[in-house]
């Protein structure tokens, strides 16, 4: 069973702490993130902030079909958009939906949309910021990836991303399962729950630590 701990903001996996898709991505597109404190982590804990107060009022329409006194003009477009492009007779929405691959990883999916009366879905990542294509295509193929293997009865028939910063949906082609598994096991340890068995798999971890524990 996976659990997501909003207080410390991490995942757990039958009670043992996994990662999140965000380093294999870093990773991926050689990107690290600030950690620790610092400037650079203080942007990312606003900017994080201020996403988790969104993703808070939307999950606040799905889960009471009414829109949170806080909302704003981009809570009030998100929700626009969704029940445009998926009209509520028509569809079921979920929000903050976890996933996992069951050893290293997890994740949220802002919004899952189910197609009623088929196994359609449809998968949406809510972006406060700016939109980076290539990101989201290693995020949502990792969403995909990880969702349909856990719901065999569903298959993802769509990926968006609704941004509010640019007020635009945007079509996302998702990365090939042979790609997202590739990645997911290349870059496993980064994962706490990864155990290393090899000198060169111990290697890896001690340099994961000591770049990142610099930032």
């Amino acid at each position: 069973m996976v659990e997501f701990n909003e207080e410390r903001h991490k995942y757990f996996l039958d009670g043992k702490e996994v990662s999140g898709v965000t380093k294999v991505i870093g990773m991926i597109l050689n990107e690290r993130f600030p950690t620790g404190s610092g400037k650079g982590i203080h942007h990312i804990n606003v900017a994080r902030e201020h996403g988790k107060a969104k993703h808070g009022i939307i999950q606040y329409f799905i889960d009471n079909n009414k829109m949170h006194e806080e909302a704003g003009d981009d809570e009030y477009w998100l929700i626009k958009t969704l029940k445009n492009k998926f009209p509520i007779m028509d569809w079921t929405y979920l929000a903050e939906v976890l996933v996992t691959d069951n050893q290293y990883f997890a994740s949220a999916i802002d919004i899952v949309c189910l197609q009623r009366g088929t196994n359609n879905a449809v998968l949406i990542d809510i972006k406060t910021g700016d939109f980076k294509r290539e990101y989201c295509s290693w995020q949502l193929g990792m969403y995909k990836y990880m969702f349909e293997n856990e719901r065999k009865n569903l298959k993802v028939i769509d990926t968006l991303v609704f941004c509010t910063k640019d007020r635009m949906v945007y079509k996302i082609f998702p990365k090939e399962k042979q790609e997202v598994t590739y990645a997911l096991d290349t870059f496993k340890y980064v994962s706490p729950a990864f155990v290393p068995k090899t000198r060169s798999e111990k290697e890896k971890v001690r340099q994961f630590i000591k770049n990142n524990s610099k930032i």
